[in-house]
């Protein structure tokens, strides 16, 4: 599996000095993203926090008979949806959607006739 975080010539080095890759392919541990299919990290990259925001979660696998064939993530997003009439003292709460699951739920009661901002 090739590191797709180490595309510099500097990051490179590092990671293999550090004995995380051999050329590009990973060595040891192997970081996989969650959230983008064929993504994955050596642990040099992951340690450097560079990848996080736009590839996180992180999954680590530590042996390759340990990879998953399948990855399925709900995220939490922080950002909530109110009802714009409410009927009681916390009115209708509708957590926005994630951006960037594969599987989307749903969990809100909005009274019918109601609607969501």
């Amino acid at each position: 599996i090739l590191c797709d975080g180490c595309d510099s010539k500097k990051k490179k080095d590092i990671s293999r000095l550090a004995g995380h890759t051999n050329g590009n392919y990973i060595q040891g541990v192997r970081w996989k993203s969650a959230i983008i299919q064929d993504f994955d990290i050596c642990s040099t990259c992951e340690e450097s926090g560079d990848y996080e925001k736009d590839y996180g979660p992180f999954l680590k696998i530590t042996h390759p008979r340990k990879a998953p064939k399948e990855i399925v993530v709900i995220l939490k997003d922080d950002r909530q949806r109110r009802c714009r009439r409410t009927t009681n003292r916390r009115g209708c709460v509708r957590p926005a959607a994630p951006q960037r699951t594969r599987v989307e739920r749903s969990s809100f009661w909005c009274p019918p006739g109601h609607q969501l901002n």
